[in-house]
């Protein structure tokens, strides 16, 4: 009841023209409609969700932003005074489903709706505290979505189908069905373009830049790629847009008469690892129906670029689950190879198996001075830098029957965590040991013969950090002792996907949940939402958590939550 009555109350004083009964009723016939908020005591922005776009479905001009809707990967704000994107409104600010299929803002009301594969969504400040109602409240056939979404002076209108559905435009009352709208003076915002003579007579006079050409309702790439229009938009100002089904938005001028390519987003939106500083080389996992390809982004600037396999000479294959960075050059793991970009001289080149790389996903590359140990879950190899060629060790032949949870190099010795065992390999001498062998283990023997699993293995500088079926154990490598550092009630017993330390801070990542530690207070915080996903890498960067997901790339404001 107090939930319900502040909603009221603020919709009062936001709409205080609208009669309080017809909200009382749109409130109380929907009650799932209170149920779609993120929790409270975050900002709209304090997670935002970078995923891949797909399709550009809709255009809508609001006061200070264009809203675009895509396929895969929420809402994009661009603002008309700053001229570049904001950060995306997506689940993780309270929408139903990343599907977009629509979108408006009515002006009048200063409302955003936003029509998902699930729900009519709106939101009273366009940007949190979102209301969402199942589209089944609203008597469409299974199958059918929604297209397109305008308002009148007096209602909300929405285009599914070949009906028209009438909404009070403040509560999202349904107030019945219609085969063509009642009302003459609807203002639309941009839905699936059907392409005609009108399409060629809008783009006929406007040339494209950066290298790219435009044939009838196609753009054509310089690399020879054509992507195809799926929605046009005319703002205010005379300003085009135009969405593509590859998510690459172009902007008209309608002085210059010239459309420039934008792109924002991911390339990929299973995101499996990305490089642990910005501008970053984010790469994942592909699906039935992506291209392969790499992201170079610097979220916070609003710079986003895409490479695809296809146009890269002597790559094959971007399926990425690993990476790390050795002079100018940038390595990735991927199937049964690893990727080397040098980006000095802008060169692309594919190992594979005739140089000795690790059989199955290479999903661990840890560089010494010399040598990179790539490993995959089965196997480790030695990779010389120079020569881009494995060289033998004793550790080639070792890992056959263990499944490898961690790799972490600490000086001249390379740690192994197996699924049963933790190891650690003397790089120089050539020499491997169990762990307990190495330094003063009075403070956890009583736990040594009762751990019975390993998982991840984090390096901080100064301490080894193991995650196990007994908890998190350390090493410091100053006085060479170890301490338990956490009990595993803290992760309820469960696999240790992957640790992370920055300060006093313990990162701890469960399949699809994070735990947050303060160190020696044996506090923490847990983070479950269901739109963080399964997490595959973190990184923390001052005020911000980033995660590599199976949704997209996660940043999170995690200062404000201490």
């Amino acid at each position: 009841m107090i939930q319900l009555r502040n909603k009221l109350l603020f919709i009062k004083y936001r709409l205080f023209f609208k009669p309080i009964p017809i909200i009382l009723f749109g409130l109380l016939s929907y009650p799932e409609s209170l149920l779609s908020q993120v929790n409270t005591r975050h900002d709209p922005f304090d997670w935002v969700l970078f995923a891949k776009p797909g399709a550009i479905r809709s255009f809508s001009e609001g006061l200070s932003y264009i809203y675009i809707a895509t396929e895969t990967a929420g809402v994009f704000r661009y603002s008309l005074y700053g001229n570049q994107f904001e950060y995306p409104i997506t689940r993780a600010q309270g929408l139903s489903s990343n599907r977009v299929n629509a979108i408006h803002f009515d002006k009048r009301t200063g409302i955003l709706w936003v029509a998902t594969d699930k729900s009519i969504d709106y939101s009273y400040n366009g940007e949190g505290n979102w209301i969402s109602r199942s589209l089944e409240n609203y008597n469409l056939l299974s199958g059918v979505r929604v297209e397109q979404i305008g308002s009148s002076n007096n209602y909300l209108w929405i285009l599914a189908g070949s009906s028209y559905l009438k909404l009070d435009r403040t509560s999202g009352v349904f107030l019945g069905t219609f085969s063509f709208p009642d009302e003459m003076e609807i203002k639309w915002s941009s839905g699936l373009v059907k392409y005609s003579s009108v399409v060629d007579d809008i783009l006929m006079d406007y040339t494209v830049m950066d290298g790219w050409l435009l044939n009838l309702n196609t753009f054509i790439s310089p690399k020879g790629k054509s992507v195809s229009i799926t929605t046009i938009f005319s703002g205010n100002n005379n300003t085009i847009w135009v969405g593509t089904d590859a998510g690459i938005i172009f902007q008209g001028d309608p002085y210059m008469k010239s459309f420039y390519p934008i792109k924002y987003g991911l390339s990929n939106s299973d995101v499996q690892t990305f490089t642990h500083s910005f501008p970053s080389w984010v790469g994942g996992r592909n699906h039935s129906r992506d291209e392969g390809s790499l992201s170079f982004v610097d979220p916070d600037n609003a710079y986003f670029e895409w490479y695809e396999a296809e146009s890269i000479i002597n790559v094959n294959n971007l399926d990425i689950y690993e990476n790390c960075t050795v002079n100018n050059e940038y390595w990735f793991g991927s199937d049964n190879s690893i990727i080397v970009y040098d980006s000095k001289r802008d060169f692309w080149r594919t190992l594979d198996a005739t140089r000795g790389v690790p059989f199955g996903q290479v999903r661990f590359l840890e560089p010494d001075t010399n040598f990179i140990w790539a490993a995959s879950n089965y196997e480790m190899e030695k990779i010389n830098i120079k020569t881009k060629r494995s060289e033998s060790t004793r550790l080639s032949n070792n890992f056959s029957n263990s499944y490898i949870n961690g790799l972490s190099l600490m000086n001249n010795y390379l740690w192994i965590s197996t699924q049963y065992k933790l190891l650690c390999y003397n790089t120089n001498s050539d020499v491997i040991v169990p762990f307990n062998y190495i330094g003063n283990v009075d403070a956890i023997k009583d736990r040594i013969d009762v751990i019975t699993k390993f998982y991840d293995v984090f390096f901080d500088g100064l301490k080894l950090y193991v995650a196990t079926n007994q908890g998190i154990i350390a090493y410091n490598n100053v006085n060479s002792t170890w301490e338990l550092i956490t009990e595993s009630t803290i992760y309820n017993n469960k696999f240790v996907k992957i640790i992370y330390v920055y300060k006093d801070q313990l990162f701890i990542v469960m399949d699809n949940s994070l735990i947050r530690l303060r160190m020696n207070e044996e506090f923490y915080k847990k983070y479950d939402y269901q739109f963080i996903g399964s997490i595959n890498d973190i990184y923390v960067e001052n005020n911000d958590v980033w995660l590599a997901t199976n949704n997209g790339l996660i940043q999170f404001k995690w200062k404000k939550d201490l």
